[in-house]
């Protein structure tokens, strides 16, 4: 009797979490326009005003751009920080000039943080960042790049 209630939970543990895995992937919510730039945290991690929503909603939201990693401000390793404070330059800078910046693909993160793909002026910020060097392409399973080598 044991041996057929242990394979029956195994076999409905496995099937619970396979009908699961659509609610687990990465869920997208449209695309946002005519966001106002307000600061740049780090390179990924940008403070817009979101016009047309509800100020609690829509004012002073932090959006992490989608799919890279960057070198982090917050470190022991100098070469690290000199390479973060550039990058958060450039990702001001060109959010500061860009007369439209549109939000695609919003959604959300592992940790439930809000992500985006950042156009300004039509230019994706990410592959800008991939061609000075500054960003790398990530997944939510790959280990984090050491900037310091």
């Amino acid at each position: 009797m044991k041996k057929y209630s242990i394979g029956f939970v195994c076999c409905f543990v496995l099937f619970f979490v396979w009908g699961l895995r659509p609610a687990l992937a990465e869920k997208n919510y449209g695309d946002i326009f005519n966001a106002e730039f307000v600061r740049a945290v780090e390179a990924d991690v940008v403070i817009f005003n979101l016009s047309g929503l509800h100020p609690l909603i829509g004012e002073q939201i932090p959006i992490r751009l989608r799919g890279i990693d960057v070198p982090q401000i917050n470190t022991g390793c100098v070469k690290e920080r000199e390479a973060a404070v550039k990058a958060r330059k450039i990702v001001s800078w060109l959010l500061t000039k860009s007369r439209t910046i549109t939000l695609k693909k919003v959604g959300r993160d592992n940790r439930f943080r809000i992500t985006a793909v950042v156009l300004a002026d039509n230019r994706d910020i990410r592959e800008i960042l991939l061609q000075k060097g500054l960003a790398e392409r990530k997944s939510a399973r790959q280990k984090r790049r050491d900037w310091c080598q």
